[in-house]
């Protein structure tokens, strides 16, 4: 499993609604790509975004990184919406989950 973390602040003058509605384009999208899993948002109180993405292979990931569409938009981001941006690409060494009826258990 291949982990994206993005970590993000917004300008001040960021249109917040076009910002919404170009993520939920870029979530269309990255579910057709091939390996995609799964995305989460979550933002602090002092303005801090994080959005961690999961895809199946490195190989997948590239495939998202240099989709036509996606890379339109990551330009467009960093002229219209962000202030300023990391990102970080994890490969996972070892995953486990818990649920109550099961108990702990390594995945992977």
């Amino acid at each position: 499993m291949v982990v994206i973390v993005f970590t993000n602040r917004l300008r001040a003058d960021a249109d917040l609604q076009a910002y919404e509605q170009h993520g939920n384009e870029m979530y269309a999208l990255a579910q057709q790509n091939p390996g995609f899993v799964s995305i989460n948002e979550y933002s602090s109180e002092d303005g801090e975004h994080v959005t961690i993405v999961q895809f199946t292979t490195l190989e997948a990931l590239e495939q998202w990184h240099t989709q036509p569409d996606h890379m339109r938009m990551q330009q467009m981001g960093r002229e219209r919406f962000y202030e300023s941006y990391t990102i970080q690409v994890c490969n996972t060494v070892r995953q486990y989950a818990f649920d109550a009826k099961e108990g702990r258990r390594v995945i992977q």
